[in-house]
């Protein structure tokens, strides 16, 4: 794993419903914004009852949950009400 990632993510809005959290850190030389979200794809929720978190980097003004995102982790939920 990322060293880097380790510690806070700050909230930082909504995606699809859900509440999202942000952290800066660096990546291959280079300062990146990194993005905590839970999914909502089908593929996701067909194989998880309640969707996955995910960490990602986006692109600049891209959205999380996409093909152009960079993923590091994901991992499933275990309850709906758990985020």
């Amino acid at each position: 794993g990322l060293k880097d990632l380790n510690g806070f993510f700050r909230y930082a809005g909504y995606h699809n419903e859900r509440p999202m959290y942000c952290r800066t850190a660096q990546f291959e030389g280079t300062a990146r914004v990194f993005t905590l979200y839970r999914s909502r794809w089908k593929e996701d929720v067909a194989s998880c009852a309640f969707g996955r978190w995910n960490i990602s980097i986006c692109p600049v003004n891209g959205q999380p949950g996409t093909e152009e995102e960079v993923k590091f982790y994901d991992a499933s939920s275990l309850k709906s009400e758990m985020y």
